[in-house]
């Protein structure tokens, strides 16, 4: 127990047992950085802007660490977290995505459809400086 660094309880999907815990040493966070670092590589360059809609808030959560790989990869990064349950964030999400010039987005399915459908909604017109989407799909 003195190598664990984060300690994350998640629900099960399809059950009702109890949520698991699950503990990662700072080995296994790092390796996951450097997965991050690597497999981002095929998107990203240090040219990209990289808006990253998963959890962020806290050390050693999944979008921080993407974050961290993402930054040794030279991108920069935008790390909002997940939209809102009620989508009320949306505009404020693309009035950042435009003030920071975002070129690639990292989020599930329903949240990168909300935005779409809000931008066209709001009448965006002009072409997106977007190029690259990563959607992540949870089992």
């Amino acid at each position: 127990m003195r190598e664990i660094s984060r300690i994350v309880t998640l629900e099960t999907s399809g059950t009702t047992a109890t949520p698991k815990r699950i503990c990662y040493t700072e080995e296994d966070q790092e390796l996951t950085i450097d997965f991050f670092h690597h497999g981002m590589r095929n998107l990203v360059d240090t040219s990209d802007v990289v808006l990253i809609m998963m959890p962020c808030a806290r050390p050693g959560s999944v979008g921080d660490l993407l974050d961290i790989g993402l930054r040794r990869l030279g991108s920069a990064t935008v790390p909002y977290g997940p939209l809102k349950f009620d989508y009320q964030d949306i505009p404020d999400v693309l009035r950042i995505m435009e003030r920071e010039g975002v070129t690639c987005i990292v989020g599930s399915p329903t949240q990168v459809d909300e935005l779409a459908k809000t931008s066209a909604a709001l009448g965006e017109k002009k072409r997106s400086g977007k190029k690259t989407l990563l959607i992540l799909l949870h089992r």
